[in-house]
């Protein structure tokens, strides 16, 4: 194992679980080339710290998305009041004394869409081991949107990153709309995680969905439901919902399960928890996957399940045009709640392209390798 210290930064401590298996998923391929990197998150904050109880807790649920909506200006000056406040600059400053490297990627990390500041600290953290005489590295990040700077944002990455990879052609373009150098697109690390966990069954017996708590019930929804629940019924598969964030993902779930369950066939609500394991749990034994969360599509296609995704953002698009090359639109729906999602969801049952995954997995160990060979200075 390399004797070099790696600290790798993203966000691993917040509502979105998957940040945290994208996270050991870069450990893995870090580690298959003898590589140790340590994982640290992006916004320094404590496990579970998300959970939030009581009126003070609820009321942060409800007063934060609003602001970022309708005042994200003001919203990313508050961040950054207490990112000073924090003394997360120090922090930082630890870190790049006492590590060798540092990597940031694993989720999306380079944008400030919403008031979010992550492009403030991966150009902070950047910077202070640049000066430090470190090496920078940006690996698998998403990137964009942006609501200001953006330009700006993206000369900074460049002139304190080594090297900058990129999970999609989408972040990509950032760049190229900016006339600037062009990062390389490699795919999303998440990819490797049924190396990691590989699946223990043959039984495909769930129809897999998840939601994601940003869309609203249309009045469609009851019709979709039932329809749902007829498909379940005429293929005699179970309906499994899957929860990758918290805690609006949840509840969204629950009222969809409460409203399935009765109606004669098997439901159950599976809540993805920390582990590679629960992931493997999850997704290795759908028959077919409708879902929002992009992460949630990219296990379900690491395990070969024939999936469908929800276009809330262009990262979802991205994703399946990188897997499925001129062809990735035909898998993403425009309306979750439509009778066309259902009906492009039973397609799938019988015809569905090859998911070339150990194609995409090489890419991925290929590229990690690389970076490997330059931290330790192999190459």
């Amino acid at each position: 194992m390399s004797k070099i210290r790696i600290v790798k930064y993203s966000p691993i401590l917040g509502n979105n679980v998957g940040d945290i298996i994208i996270s050991k998923c870069i450990e893995y391929c870090f580690k298959k080339n003898d590589v140790e990197v340590e994982s640290q998150d992006l916004l320094f904050r404590k496990p579970l710290s998300f959970k939030s109880y009581g009126a003070i807790g609820g009321f942060k649920i409800s007063v934060s998305p609003l602001m970022q909506k309708y005042i994200p200006r003001i919203y990313y000056m508050i961040k950054l009041f207490l990112f000073y406040k924090h003394k997360n600059n120090q922090i930082i400053s630890k870190s790049s004394e006492c590590y060798d490297a540092v990597i940031l990627g694993g989720g999306n990390i380079i944008m400030n869409n919403m008031g979010c500041d992550y492009s403030f600290r991966v150009i902070q953290i950047l910077k202070k081991f640049r000066l430090s005489g470190k090496k920078t590295i940006i690996f698998g990040a998403g990137v964009g949107p942006f609501v200001f700077a953006e330009k700006s944002n993206l000369e900074k990455i460049n002139k304190y990153s080594d090297v900058v990879f990129v999970r999609d052609r989408n972040s990509a373009n950032y760049w190229k709309e900016n006339n600037l150098n062009t990062p390389r697109v490699i795919f999303d690390p998440a990819f490797v995680v049924s190396d990691i966990c590989p699946s223990t069954t043959d039984k495909k017996i769930w129809i897999g969905v998840n939601l994601i708590g940003l869309m609203s019930k249309s009045k469609d929804a009851p019709k979709w439901i039932h329809g749902l629940i007829d498909l379940a019924k005429r293929t005699k598969l179970g309906i499994k919902i899957i929860v990758t964030a918290y805690p609006s993902d949840l509840f969204l779930s629950r009222e969809l399960y409460n409203e399935i369950r009765d109606n004669g066939v098997d439901v159950k609500l599976e809540c993805l928890d920390y582990s590679v394991g629960s992931v493997m749990r999850c997704f290795s034994d759908l028959k077919i996957f409708v879902g929002c969360r992009m992460h949630s599509l990219i296990f379900a296609l690491s395990y070969g399940v024939p999936s469908i995704g929800y276009s809330w953002d262009d990262k979802v698009n991205a994703m399946f045009e990188m897997v499925f090359p001129g062809g990735g639109e035909r898998f993403v729906v425009d309306d979750f709640f439509s009778m066309t999602t259902l009906i492009l969801l039973e397609s799938c049952l019988y015809e569905y392209p090859k998911i070339n995954i150990e194609t995409i997995k090489e890419n991925i160990y290929k590229n990690c390798a690389e970076i490997s060979n330059y931290l330790t200075g192999s190459n």
